[in-house]
């Protein structure tokens, strides 16, 4: 299998607890597609027809206000999945999202990715327990943003994006 759809499937949260003929299995439907930096992956109310996720760069999930104004609901980097909860439920995307750098992604399209797992349990086992550590993840960013003083919840945060997307440099660490 390619090496960046193998990798890709190794890092990403959902993927990695796959055997590695399962991650075959879901690289043989998959493709990699790259966006140009301000480049849409998909709109907000647009068909789910695509799962994404992150091989490189960075992409924002946002909602446009009203008024006009977005709302960053995320930012994803690496081994991070897009608009995957939308897949599963054969909706509309809730939200846009747009390529914050050039970046590339892993696309996987949502009728092959159910017939995999309607014929492959084992893919099942893998999927559920990356799905519970995103559960678990997305539960302690409740927790943190929900709490305590603003000083702390920025702290937090910004620790996470430097874990997360920060570049050693020499004077300390730089998030872009």
């Amino acid at each position: 299998m390619p090496e960046p759809i193998d990798e890709a499937l190794r890092r990403s949260v959902l993927f990695r607890r796959l055997t590695p003929d399962d991650r075959q299995r879901l690289a043989g439907v998959a493709m990699v597609r790259a966006f140009e930096k301000g480049a849409m992956l998909f709109g907000e109310g647009d068909e789910s027809d695509l799962m994404y996720t992150v091989l490189t760069g960075r992409v924002k999930v946002f909602k446009t206000t009203p008024r006009g104004t977005d709302v960053i609901l995320e930012l994803f980097g690496p081994g991070d999945p897009v608009g995957a909860v939308a897949v599963y439920e054969a909706r509309p995307y809730p939200a846009s999202a747009v390529a914050l750098e050039p970046s590339s992604c892993l696309l996987i399209p949502r009728q092959a990715f159910f017939s995999l797992l309607e014929n492959y349990p084992t893919m099942v086992r893998g999927l559920l327990v990356g799905l519970t550590h995103r559960l678990v993840e997305l539960t302690n960013r409740l927790t943190e943003l929900s709490g305590g003083r603003i000083e702390g919840r920025l702290a937090r945060f910004l620790l996470k994006l430097g874990t997360d997307m920060g570049q050693r440099r020499e004077e300390g660490i730089f998030i872009p």
